[in-house]
Order: structure tokens, then C-alpha cells, then sequence
């Protein structure tokens, strides 16, 4: 399969359906022409740089006209497909969203455990304060 996507002359993806098919995103490391079926999935993934059909006749067209810039695909792929990137995105949503929601459950449950020990403590963000009784 490696051998076939490094020397094609362009890509044809035709999937219709989906999200960010893992084959296309593949095919632009290679950094060939990408012709894609034009819907809004392959358009996000190859951010609108590559070229796009909806008919078969559109396909013709596009393998007469033999494009010739799949450097913008390899570019693309490079600053948005790659495993640190990725790795990087997922450690900001952990990082941002579930961490955070944890963690104010984590207080909150330590927060219950200390008033039944101690009905004049509470724990805010941290930080214990005590109430006077």
C-alpha cells in the first residue's frame, strides 16, 4: 500500500460519509494531489485545498486537468495529523474539561467527608476556610 500511495499521481477519495477519514489523512503525508468527493467532512479534513467532485463527470475533469499541488495537502497534514499535535489536543480537553469537573467533585466529596468530621470547615477551591460557630 505504500508503495502504490507514494508514486500514484493524485488520490481519489470518494468516501461520502464520515469524519476525518484516517486514508485521506493518510494520502496527504504523501503529499500527492487529493481529488475528494465534495462534502464538508473531506472539506474540514483537507481545509479546502483539494480538489473536490460530486459527479463522475467532475472526476474526469479533474484527472484531465492534473493537478499538481498536493504540497499543500503534506503542509496540512503536518500541522494538524500529526501524533504530537493530536496527543497535544487531547492532553487541553483532559486538561480543561474532565480534570476540572474532577476535581471540583474530588472538593466537593472531601468538602461532605470534613463537615460530618467538622461542621465548621469548609474547603472552597482548594483553600479551607473556618467557620465561626
Amino acid at each position: 500500500l505504500y508503495a502504490l500511495r507514494n508514486q500514484c499521481r493524485c488520490y481519489i477519495h470518494g468516501h461520502s460519509a464520515g469524519g476525518t477519514n484516517p486514508s485521506l489523512v493518510e494520502a496527504m503525508f504523501f503529499g500527492k494531489p487529493i481529488l475528494a468527493y465534495d462534502v464538508i467532512y473531506n472539506r474540514e479534513t483537507t481545509e479546502n485545498e483539494a480538489h473536490y467532485f460530486k459527479t463522475s463527470e467532475e472526476l474526469v475533469e479533474l484527472l484531465h486537468d492534473s493537478p499538481e499541488d498536493g504540497y499543500k495537502m503534506r503542509k496540512i497534514a503536518k500541522q494538524h495529523y500529526t501524533w504530537a499535535f493530536i496527543a497535544q489536543q487531547y492532553k487541553a480537553l483532559l486538561s480543561s474539561h474532565i480534570f476540572y469537573k474532577l476535581s471540583v467533585l474530588i472538593e466537593l466529596f472531601i468538602a461532605a467527608k470534613c463537615r460530618k468530621q467538622s461542621p465548621y470547615l469548609a474547603i472552597v477551591s482548594g483553600t479551607f476556610f473556618i467557620e465561626e460557630p
